[in-house]
């Protein structure tokens, strides 16, 4: 699921994949240096005992040394992508996502520009891929819902059952007809509330305060247990910890917008200023995974309704299995 999610990532950022799905080995070394390079920021993000990482972005001692050492066979390639980035927006071509930030922001540098890579790269594909997983668990488990999400699919006449994936030509009427998929909005919706993948995070008070009768001093670091929150029966009703595609909250919203206010009772994506910045390109992504799956296969679980989850820098499901049954009507993938 993360090498398919590091090739649509490295594919909308730079316009080429990575090539993750073919080969997530050593010999493909960008993907194995981010993966690498994860595996050290969730051993970091995971240290609650140590609290530098959250006061600085910088690592120190031997996970200083492994970072540096992975990030350093990363930024390479994400230079030359941004030198070919620069130099397409002097001709006037490209339409890779790198090209319209050159082309929207010039004021960027390349630093600048290389952070953003970076951070697109690292927590786009990890939140992605976790995404995907979490909601396709879901849906297996509830047949009912699965199958009106097909049918959602299925009745676009984009994604038919025989056809191929549509071609780049094709990429606005892609978009449009995601963008219709509602049903699809309201599963990943629903499942991330369940199953967030940032299931907590971290403000600083600017200013004394007093909430629910707590006085929060100004600098007091406040912890906000996005997991409980979005699991809070005052706020769900007693169902709060079932996946119901038809929650009026998650049904009648558009995750196509950055606007956290059209959830208000869910922070799966943060809120306010510090609202996740891929959010809009995350929901597009994992639709389009969705379209693609439901379409061509019909899932059931192997594993039974109860998953641990994990958590690491994003909360991955533990060991699941999903049975992947290739429909009838469908003739290739």
């Amino acid at each position: 699921m993360r090498a398919m999610a590091l090739d649509i990532i490295s594919e909308g950022l730079f316009g080429d994949a990575w090539g993750a799905t073919e080969d997530y080995s050593e010999s493909n070394v960008r993907a194995h240096a981010l993966s690498e390079l994860m595996l050290v920021l969730h051993r970091r993000a995971t240290d609650f005992g140590d609290r530098r990482w959250r006061a600085s972005a910088d690592l120190s001692g031997e996970e200083h040394d492994e970072a540096s050492r992975w990030r350093s066979v990363l930024v390479p390639f994400v230079r030359s992508e941004i030198t070919s980035a620069s130099e397409a927006y002097n001709q006037s071509a490209g339409s890779s996502m790198l090209t319209q930030w050159v082309r929207q922001w010039p004021s960027l540098s390349d630093d600048d520009l290389e952070n953003l890579c970076l951070t697109f790269l690292t927590m786009g594909h990890e939140n992605i891929s976790t995404s995907i997983a979490w909601t396709l668990i879901q849906l297996a488990e509830n047949q009912e819902a699965q199958r009106e999400c097909r049918a959602e699919v299925l009745t676009s006449h984009v994604w038919q059952t025989d056809s191929a994936m549509p071609s780049d030509a094709d990429g606005l009427e892609v978009f449009r007809f995601l963008s219709r998929l509602k049903l699809a909005d309201a599963a990943f919706l629903e499942s991330s509330r369940l199953f967030p993948s940032v299931p907590a995070i971290t403000r600083m008070a600017t200013k004394d305060v007093v909430v629910a009768g707590y006085r929060i001093p100004s600098g007091t670091e406040v912890v906000f247990n996005i997991y409980g929150l979005n699991r809070d029966c005052a706020a769900w009703g007693e169902a709060a910890s079932a996946f119901v595609l038809h929650r009026p909250s998650s049904s009648s919203s558009s995750l196509s917008s950055s606007s956290s206010s059209e959830c208000l009772h869910s922070w799966s994506f943060g809120g306010g200023q510090r609202v996740c910045l891929g959010r809009p390109l995350s929901v597009v992504e994992i639709k389009a995974a969705l379209a693609v799956v439901l379409s061509r296969f019909e899932l059931s679980s192997g594993s039974g309704p109860l998953v641990k989850p994990n958590n690491l820098v994003s909360l991955r499901p533990g060991a699941h299995a999903i049975r992947f049954s290739w429909r009838a009507q469908a003739s290739k993938l």
